[in-house]
């Protein structure tokens, strides 16, 4: 089944593609003001040279920052992460020496 999935989920980013257009998800610890995601919209538009399609949502337990995910690509700047990032990195440099 999740082979199946897969291949529906490339296929419909493959349409949107074709259409010059981008389903665009933005995860954030709180709401979006307007301003700001006119702004966010307009950047990944020059990153991506294509038409965004851009759903956000709230997810408070990121603390911080915004999650992307375009396409295939995560653009991952939360607070979570980064606090993940530095968990992994102490735990290398302490038991990894």
């Amino acid at each position: 089944m999740t082979g199946r999935m897969d291949r529906y989920m490339d296929d419909l980013l493959k349409y949107a593609e074709a259409q010059n257009r981008l389903d665009v998800k933005v995860f954030s610890a709180v709401a979006l003001s307007a301003e700001q995601q006119a702004r966010l919209e307009s950047k990944l538009h020059r990153m991506f040279e294509k038409q965004i399609d851009m759903t956000v949502k709230v997810d408070p337990s990121l603390l911080g920052g915004l999650r992307i995910i375009a396409g295939h690509t995560v653009i991952d700047n939360t607070i979570k992460n980064r606090l993940a990032e530095m968990k992994k990195s102490i735990y290398r440099g302490v038991f990894f020496k």
